[in-house]
């Protein structure tokens, strides 16, 4: 069952990224399609099965998300981008953290009862946390540089504030 949803995900996929006008809405944009998922754990699961690291440019803007979804990998920002998505798909608020150590990193958390869940882009496996300040302790952090509610509003920031001081 699991690998009859998973061609249809990339048979849809391609559709959507190759077909000129194919479920694209108006501005040309591509809408990703995700398939739909039973629970949380199915999503998190479909994370770390099909989306892997790659860094093949840190310096870049933040892309839109069908060429994460279509290639099945991306560097930081994107994964974040595309986990966060994913979750949002399942009903699962997310928060798109960026945090600065020697250099710019994100991630995606969530809140589970009383904790809080870590999905960070190399293992895409939740890692759970007391609190906010626990995860700022692990990641040798004083402070979150900015948490998003949305990709979009990661993507504009991104894009009109780092990316522009960086390239």
């Amino acid at each position: 069952m699991f690998r009859k949803r998973l061609l249809l995900i990339q048979v849809m996929v391609v559709l959507f990224a190759f077909v000129p006008g194919c479920g694209r809405p108006a501005g040309n944009q591509a809408k990703v399609v995700l398939p739909k998922f039973a629970s949380l754990q199915e999503a998190e699961e479909w994370c770390k099965n099909n989306l892997k690291y790659q860094n093949d440019d840190p310096w870049d803007p933040a892309p839109d998300l069908e060429s994460v979804f279509k290639d099945g990998h991306g560097d930081c920002k994107m994964l974040a981008g595309a986990v966060h998505e994913v979750l949002k798909s399942v009903g699962q608020e997310s928060k798109i953290v960026t945090i600065l150590r020697k250099d710019w990193h994100m991630f995606v958390m969530y809140r589970e009862g009383e904790n809080w869940r870590v999905i960070d882009n190399a293992r895409l496996k939740p890692t759970v946390f007391r609190d906010p300040d626990e995860i700022k302790t692990v990641y040798g952090v004083k402070e979150f540089v900015r948490v998003s509610d949305s990709y979009a509003e990661f993507q504009s920031w991104f894009n009109q504030e780092v990316y522009p001081r960086y390239k």
